[in-house]
């Protein structure tokens, strides 16, 4: 930078004065420049803020940081709390809140907690001799690795924004010391048998559609398979039972064996009937039949419920094991009332005091097969709650775990768009960049980061980058786009809808005659649609603007997440 000029913080336009440059920082980046904070910056640029958001905003402008950050919901700041404590056992990384709670007028508490490293420790400030006990080695900077925790005063439920993502300082977990008493039991290694039943026999009423609601397709593979292929993947799930209709039975056999990541034999399909309860004692009869030993613990789920979180199942499994019974809960969306018999309401439920029973749930396999076999014909043409069930048959109690989102089924026709948004957020993105150093790709990454679930910088493309992610961005710099539907040409098919986006950074070459090449990515897409992949062309023509380059990763992004199969083959100047 010349001698005498003053650059902005947040990016790197240069001014020649202090007016100047604070006109910018407000009106482009919407920052106070002149309310300096205690907040430095944990790189070597020694700029201060006055918030944690400014700081962001720093990192990811100036320093080109992807900022990673989640959202989750809890139904109590005691599960909250829980959750805090495993996710800080097990990644090291300690949060702590130097204030209290602050109750705002919109009826929230705000508590904020950050990450253990930032700041100034005690000892450098007093000169005190350091403790024996190991404590936490403060950077004297402020990393951005945050949460901002709302909780409701009226529901009691916590939003909790957590910005994931640390600057400056390495993890050092012999100086991550917890307190004891904020540890929670850590769940050991799952060495028992666990199986799973999976009722697919309904015919999807409330759906309208001709096809059963588990058969439909979203992102070219069935909802049944990606229920599947959730539990298959999970190292101590002994087998998976599906329960068809009794005249769909090959249909899903098919299904499964042509989509579905089938390994060994941890599948077995067999026939049930229309009632829910009906179709899970069928499942147990085939477990009973076709698994030696029996399994102590067995996951009841719906085969319409491809969402769940990865922990939750080992949670449910443990609890079952300990209690005999366990579920899941989350809050209340709605208020639930009751109706006499003229139409007027009768009652209104406190929804502080109910919950929604959702899927997985687990039981130890005894209990729920004596349930079954003891239940009344009533219960099992009409009833849909299996802990109910055990509890009426057995006496035992469920113990239930509060859960967040993503754990609703695919019931109703717009549930199918919501479901394809979710499976996209749920997936990972490759970014093939062999040599290019534009300033696009971090823009990229950035902008896919908050859409997926990560993020993956590939150096070169393979084979195993097709079969490992169902999203991949193809960066070219100085590349003749025939030979990218040259290297397409012979995939294979894939059981997984994969969607591949090829960027080219210096547009379209002149030389190459465009109608000819349009010619030849029809023919390659036609098969590529054979072969379960998607593929769309971006020429980008060369300019200064950073404007461009946002504008090009937008249209990347939507590519990717709509993964419209309609315009597969789609070529984009941009």
């Amino acid at each position: 930078m010349a001698e005498g000029l003053i650059q902005c913080s947040l990016c790197a336009k240069t001014y020649t004065m202090n007016k100047n440059l604070y006109q910018h920082m407000r009106k482009v980046h919407n920052v106070n420049p002149q309310m300096k904070g205690k907040i430095r910056c944990p790189l070597d640029c020694e700029e201060n803020f006055s918030s944690h958001k400014d700081l962001r905003k720093h990192l990811e402008t100036l320093h080109k940081y992807v900022l990673e950050h989640e959202v989750h919901e809890f139904i109590s700041f005691a599960a909250f709390e829980e959750w805090k404590d495993d996710m800080e056992e097990t990644s090291g990384h300690k949060y702590v809140s130097p204030s209290s709670e602050k109750i705002l007028q919109t009826g929230e508490g705000k508590t904020y907690f950050f990450c253990h490293r930032s700041g100034v420790s005690k000892t450098d400030i007093t000169g005190e001799k350091p403790s024996r006990r190991p404590v936490s080695i403060k950077i004297g900077k402020e990393c951005p690795s945050s949460m901002e925790v709302a909780r409701s005063l009226s529901e009691g439920t916590v939003k909790v924004t957590f910005w994931k993502t640390h600057v400056g300082h390495k993890l050092e977990p012999k100086y991550a010391s917890l307190r004891k008493k904020s540890r929670t039991k850590k769940l050991g290694k799952v060495d028992f048998d666990v199986c799973v039943v999976l009722p697919a026999a309904g015919i999807g009423e409330r759906m309208g559609l001709e096809i059963p609601k588990q058969y439909i397709p979203i992102h070219q593979k069935p909802i049944i398979c990606y229920t599947v292929d959730a539990f298959l993947r999970i190292p101590f799930i002994k087998k998976v039972v599906v329960v068809a209709a009794p005249d769909s039975v090959e249909l899903m056999l098919q299904t499964v064996s042509e989509m579905c990541n089938l390994e060994g034999d941890k599948l077995l399909i067999t026939d049930g009937a229309g009632a829910r309860h009906q179709s899970i004692k069928s499942g147990l009869l085939a477990l009973k039949s076709y698994c030696e030993p029996l399994p102590e613990i067995v996951i009841i789920h719906d085969g319409v419920r491809p969402f769940f979180p990865d922990d939750i199942i080992s949670k449910v499994v443990f609890a079952a094991k300990d209690h005999g019974a366990a579920g899941v809960t989350c809050p209340l969306i709605s208020t639930v009332i009751s109706v006499d018999n003229k139409g007027f309401l009768g009652t209104s439920l406190d929804r502080n005091q109910f919950r929604a029973s959702e899927m997985p749930q687990a039981f130890q396999f005894d209990l729920l097969f004596k349930a079954y076999e003891e239940s009344s014909t009533n219960d099992l043409e009409n009833g849909t709650e299996c802990l109910h069930l055990v509890q009426k048959y057995t006496n035992v109690k469920a113990k239930l775990l509060p859960v967040s989102t993503h754990l609703w089924k695919v019931t109703h026709h717009k549930d199918i768009y919501t479901a394809a948004g979710v499976l996209k957020e749920t997936q990972t993105v490759a970014v093939i960049n062999k040599e290019s150093t534009s300033e696009f790709i971090p823009i990229l990454k950035k902008s896919l980061a908050n859409v997926f679930k990560t993020v993956h910088a590939v150096g070169k493309f393979s084979v195993p980058t097709l079969n490992k992610f169902p999203n991949i961005v193809q960066i070219y710099e100085m590349e003749n786009p025939y030979n990218a539907i040259e290297k397409m040409s012979s995939f294979q098919k894939l059981k997984q809808l994969t969607s591949i986006v090829h960027v080219f950074m210096n547009g379209f070459d002149s030389t190459i005659n465009f109608l000819e090449f349009q010619k030849q990515v029809k023919i390659c897409t036609k098969v590529l649609k054979l072969a379960n992949v998607l593929v769309y062309f971006v020429f980008h023509e060369p300019t200064d603007t950073t404007n461009t380059f946002e504008e090009m990763t937008d249209l990347v992004k939507s590519l990717l997440f709509e993964s419209n199969p309609h315009i597969s083959g789609s070529i984009f100047f941009s």
